[in-house]
Formats: C-alpha cells, structure tokens, sequence
C-alpha cells in the first residue's frame, strides 16, 4: 500500500450539520469514498459568583474574622445592632418632627383664620364693608388654597 499526499488547505468554513459540521470549501475536496466531516466539540463555562447584601458580612467571612481574632464577630455583630438602633432612633425623630410639625400647622392656620374673620366681622360692624369683605375674601382664599395645596402634597406622597 501506498500513502497518498494530498494537497488539500485547511479551511476553517464549516457549516453545521445534525450536530456535527461539514467542511464547505471549494480548496478541499474529498477523494473518492471519503467522507469529510469534522466534529466540534464545544466546552460550557460556567462563573459563579456568590453575592451577599445585608448589614452583616455572610457567615463564613464572620467565620474567617473569628478564626483570625476571637470575638471579632461578635463585635461586628454588635456594631451592626447598634447602627440598626441608631437609624431606627433616627427614623422616630424625624416621624415625630413631621408630626409636630403638621400640628403646629393646623394650629396656626386655625389661629390665622379666627383673627381674620374676627377683623372682617369687626370691620364690615364698624361700617367698613369693603374692608371687611376684602378680608374675609383674603381669609378664606387663604385657607382654601392651604387646604386644596396640602390635600395635593398628601397624594402626591402616596403615590
């Protein structure tokens, strides 16, 4: 038996075919009886990564803090208890602000509206009607753009 050399180029132009893939090239040709087909095999790479959110480091990193220096996760631990009450102490103050503050709000507006009407009545008794209707007039739009404009804030916070 005798080798045979051929002068076939390698081509990386293949298509696929039923899972394998066919040469496709015009620079190589089979000889006759032969079949050329060249199986791809395709390697997956799979990357993991290990993702952890929270105010504590994930248990095997407290894990490694304790191995290096006792009570060291303890500590952190601690830190994170204390932070938590710190910004939970936080929160009460500025619900108690907001509070407060809309309180004193309705207060002063009951305030401004009783001295407003009580100067239209005096004024509109005292036989000053114009002034006494300008002032009621201003009162009450006062008081309506107030009401209309917190009634908005209110929705607008909820949505």
């Amino acid at each position: 038996m005798t080798k045979r050399k051929s002068n076939r180029v390698k081509s990386n132009n293949v298509t696929p075919m039923r899972g394998k893939h066919q040469v496709k090239s015009n620079n190589v040709t089979p000889m006759k009886g032969e079949q050329r087909t060249i199986v791809h095999r395709q390697e997956e790479k799979f990357t993991f990564r290990k993702v952890h959110k929270g105010p504590l480091p994930a248990p095997e990193v407290l894990e490694q803090y304790e191995n290096i220096l006792p009570g060291a996760a303890d500590r952190i631990i601690m830190l994170a208890e204390n932070q938590a009450k710190h910004r939970q102490d936080l929160e009460k103050i500025a619900v108690k602000g907001a509070v407060r503050d809309s309180l004193l709000g309705l207060i002063f507006a009951f305030v401004f509206c009783i001295f407003v009407t009580g100067g239209a009545i005096f004024s509109m008794h005292e036989g000053n009607t114009i002034t006494g209707t300008i002032l009621g007039g201003v009162g009450l739009v006062t008081v309506v753009t107030a009401f209309i404009q917190g009634r908005s804030n209110h929705k607008d916070d909820n949505s």
